[in-house]
């Protein structure tokens, strides 16, 4: 279990690096440590919502 949770905060830490990165990474600042907020997260938001395991 220690090392699906070491990937998993890996995989994190990757993605707040790239949306912070690119510019993508939107309020709160820095993205790190949290669920954060980038461009086009409205429009996934809306987008998950249609989807059938959302229903």
């Amino acid at each position: 279990m220690l090392a699906m949770d070491v990937d998993k905060q890996s995989l994190r830490e990757r993605v707040w690096d790239e949306l912070e990165d690119a510019g993508e990474a939107r309020f709160p600042y820095p993205p790190h440590g949290r669920i954060p907020n980038f461009v086009g997260a409205g429009r996934g938001a809306d987008r998950l919502t249609e989807t059938e395991d959302w229903q």
